[in-house]
């Protein structure tokens, strides 16, 4: 897996008619270790995962959702969940969100070399 640290863009695009906002759409790849959990969280927008490679499993309120390759989850904003790496996952969270936004994380695992989290 690679180990290159990959920065948040945000980039603030209004549609046909509309002003800038103060919400901006935050982009984070993330690199996670088979066996890494995130800590039960929640954030305050709408969030999307897409897999890009591996399989990670979503802990919703009601049920739990296993990614995959090529496939998306929508996470609802305020929606509590944690998530755990089924594989070596690479992700892509998407969201409206403030420039510091850093999508799930941080993530906990046994290996003390485990920091693959988004930057």
């Amino acid at each position: 897996m690679n180990r290159k640290k990959f920065r948040s863009v945000t980039e603030d695009v209004p549609g046909p008619g509309q002003q800038p906002s103060s919400n901006r759409v935050g982009v984070v790849r993330l690199e996670i270790r088979k066996g890494a959990l995130t800590e039960t969280h929640r954030h305050e927008t709408e969030c999307l995962v897409i897999v890009l490679e591996g399989a990670w499993r979503v802990h919703l309120r009601d049920r739990a959702v296993t990614v995959r390759e090529n496939e998306m989850l929508h996470i609802p904003p305020r929606h509590e969940h944690f998530a755990e790496a089924l594989a070596d996952t690479v992700a892509l969270s998407i969201s409206t969100s403030a420039i510091d936004w850093t999508g799930c994380g941080p993530f906990v695992h046994e290996d003390p070399d485990q920091y693959l989290w988004g930057v």
